[in-house]
């Protein structure tokens, strides 16, 4: 089965989670670090797609089992968090997205950003894109946001607008 990246935006449009995790780390100054995220979850009868995704550009499979307690149907997810392959899905269906053009410019943005350097003489300057980075982490916070109305999001979301929670 071949995927075409048209197809694959428009997948992606009605499916995927496009934007920064923060992982806990003890190492850093912050005490956390940002990686890019794509992650999609279909009901486990329908996992062609993600199989197909994952042959194409790598990424894990996992499952997720029933639990009828918590109304939860067994589900297959695909995530990729992977700096390069991030960028080369994202840049396979930035022309071809209709929904999701918001997260691909900032996780673009985010992913051109050099990572932090650990010499001494360059903290100011990993002090800026610390900055930067938390910048676009609240950003595509405010745009993944679920029941976030499209016309609120121009007010929410001019670049020299952060966003944080209060």
């Amino acid at each position: 089965m071949r995927i075409s990246k048209e197809y694959l935006a428009g997948f992606m449009d009605g499916e995927a989670y496009i934007g920064l995790t923060r992982k806990s780390r003890k190492d850093c100054r912050q005490g956390f670090n940002y990686h890019p995220t794509i992650k999609i979850i279909q009901l486990t009868k329908n996992n062609e797609v993600l199989k197909r995704i994952q042959e194409i550009y790598g990424g894990y499979i996992s499952t997720r089992k029933d639990i009828p307690e918590k109304n939860f149907r067994s589900a297959d997810g695909w995530e990729i968090a992977n700096r390069p392959m991030v960028k080369k899905v994202l840049v396979d269906i930035q022309l071809y997205s209709l929904v999701k053009k918001e997260q691909i410019k900032y996780l673009l943005k985010f992913i051109e950003l050099p990572l932090r350097s650990r010499r001494h003489d360059k903290e100011k300057e990993n002090l800026k894109y610390d900055k930067i980075k938390d910048d676009i982490y609240w950003k595509l916070r405010a745009i993944n946001k679920r029941g976030l109305a499209e016309t609120n999001r121009s007010d929410i979301l001019k670049d020299d607008v952060i966003v944080r929670p209060m």
